[in-house]
């Protein structure tokens, strides 16, 4: 699941589970109903990590009368390849542009910019191979 693309549906199913899990449907259809505008049925839920325990993309375990669901993917390999999809197709490989089209839809933080900074000073003290 080197190259994992979830669907923005399946994305969302998984930040509830990477925050929470194991936990049922129930708790991730509460969380994504708590935060996105509109209804959001439970069968659809349901319905969706369904598919997604099929694609192998979700695990489930019987505990009582529930099932609890854990996500096979891990967060960082997930952000990992949507952020090279990204810089791929859209930036056509710059991390410059980017990270400057990224800086310039929010006023940065001093923090963050303090970070960027110590960033960029360790890549120019990292030698080249």
């Amino acid at each position: 699941m080197n190259d994992f693309q979830p669907t923005d549906a399946e994305l969302e199913i998984l930040q509830v589970l990477w925050e929470k899990q194991p936990c049922t449907i129930g708790t991730v259809h509460e969380q994504i109903s708590a935060t996105r505008e509109g209804e959001v049925g439970y069968t659809t839920i349901s319905k969706q990590m369904e598919r997604m325990t099929k694609k192998k993309m979700l695990q489930r375990k019987k505990e009582g009368s529930n099932y609890l669901y854990t996500a096979v993917p891990q967060e960082e390999a997930v952000q990992q390849s949507l952020s090279e999809r990204l810089l791929r197709t859209a930036y056509k490989g710059s991390a410059v542009k980017l990270a400057m089209h990224a800086l310039g839809q929010n006023q940065a933080s001093m923090e963050e910019l303090e970070a960027l900074q110590t960033w960029l000073n360790q890549q120019k003290n990292t030698p080249n191979d």
